[in-house]
């Protein structure tokens, strides 16, 4: 009888097992299939390699990204995938992630989509870490950007056409000033060579004639007299200083005009070595009609720096937005002042990289605003006076474009001054 109870008890204590481990897993089972959904429903690209460097997770948008189903890729090693992209790139920050055990962006990651056209990713790598704080592999979380490239390309192509406007009309007074003055001038030496040339032709006349007949003394006088109607002294001393006056106008209005085809670059995709002082004097140049009624310009710009590789148009690009951005903050602080403000632009060769600053007078950057001045379409302009893209384009093309550092120091009602930072090779 006893023994009989006993082994009811234990049968009863392994069909409790029994069902705890059905129910276990059940609830293994359901958490799978949860996580499952949970995988297939995030929108971006979601792949997780363990430290075999083989997939282990590969959800519904890494398929539709590359057309590579899960089936395929789970188990597989992951470079041995059929990926068409920037594969340097990609192993670049996966041994980064492996090795310091941190995130790793890699931005602007060109990859050739299912339908054969471009595309661009944003990826993240991130280390998993188990429970002993021990590497258990990668997780690779991405997004298709190429809309947003496409954005960029048309927001810079709105820039350009926003500086364009913003210096057309300067450029057309800083060229219709010397234009004029060689107009007022070529117009003196017209009336001044139609004088001399009466004088010219009363001699020319007498010449003509019989020697004899016309007595020298009487066309001597005659020549005297109308040069002295004519103020000959006068011309003889105002003329070659004319002359002068009409070549100044035309190498400014040549200086004005190399600059801008300089500055302008069209069709420029490429990378090529730029000596970034002609640069900063060209973007001073075309420019000048922004900041010359509110600043003086000083240069100090190191002659033995190195030409740098990079996008001459888009340096050109930034340089301007920096110069005239200046330029509006200095001319905040001495509105109604009748004086003028500074501008103060420096290079130098740094760790064998070429730094560019330039500084204002003006009103500084509020703390408050500090953190923002990169973010997309903000301004601290007046409505109507910026589309709040300089900065954000000038950071994109920085640090996105070249691999450099822009940054600033600034203090309320001191000033600010903006630094950007390239390697010289690109």
């Amino acid at each position: 009888m006893e023994m009989e109870q006993r082994v009811e008890i234990r049968t009863g204590e392994l069909a409790k097992a029994n069902s705890m481990l059905e129910t276990e897993v059940t609830v293994r089972k359901q958490a799978h299939r949860e996580v499952s959904l949970v995988l297939s429903a995030i929108s971006s690209m979601l792949v997780s390699l363990d430290n075999r460097g083989c997939v282990s997770k590969w959800n519904e948008a890494a398929f539709q990204a590359f057309s590579i189903s899960e089936k395929q890729s789970i188990g597989s090693k992951f470079t041995a995938l059929p990926l068409t992209w920037e594969w340097d790139r990609v192993l670049e920050g996966l041994a980064k992630c492996f090795s310091e055990h941190q995130t790793v962006k890699v931005n602007n990651l060109w990859y050739e989509r299912p339908d054969g056209k471009e595309g661009f990713l944003s990826l993240d790598i991130s280390p998993i870490i188990g429970e002993h704080l021990e590497s258990e592999g990668v997780l690779i979380l991405g997004s298709d950007i190429t809309d947003i490239k496409v954005l960029e390309a048309q927001l810079a192509q709105t820039k350009k056409l926003e500086s364009v406007g913003l210096l057309a009309a300067g450029i057309a007074h800083e060229i219709n000033t010397p234009i004029q003055y060689v107009g007022d001038t070529v117009t003196f030496l017209r009336d001044a060579n139609a004088d001399l040339m009466r004088a010219l032709d009363i001699a020319a006349d007498h010449g003509q004639t019989r020697q004899g007949e016309v007595c020298v003394e009487e066309i001597i006088a005659q020549v005297r007299a109308c040069l002295e109607e004519v103020d000959y002294p006068f011309l003889k001393e105002e003329m070659p200083k004319s002359f002068a006056r009409a070549l100044e106008g035309v190498d400014r209005v040549s200086t004005i005009v190399k600059a801008m085809r300089s500055f302008s670059h069209p069709g420029e995709s490429e990378k090529k070595a730029v000596d970034l002082n002609q640069a900063i004097e060209n973007t001073l140049i075309v420019s000048r009609n922004e900041w010359k009624y509110v600043a003086t310009i000083e240069t100090n710009l190191t002659l033995d720096l190195p030409q740098v590789v990079c996008l001459p148009g888009e340096m050109n690009q930034v340089l301007l937005n920096l110069v005239v951005n200046a330029a509006h903050a200095v001319g905040d602080v001495i509105r109604g002042t009748g004086k003028l403000g500074v501008i103060r632009v420096k290079t130098v060769l740094e760790d064998g990289q070429a730094h560019i600053s330039i500084s204002d007078s003006g009103t500084g950057i509020p703390e408050a605003l500090q953190s923002k001045i990169f973010d997309p379409f903000f301004t601290t302009k007046d409505v109507g006076k910026g589309t709040g893209q300089g900065l954000t384009l000038a950071y994109d093309i920085v640090v996105n474009k070249h691999g450099g550092t822009i940054f600033f120091d600034t203090r309320e009602g001191v000033g600010t001054t903006f630094h950007v930072v390239l390697p010289i090779g690109g």
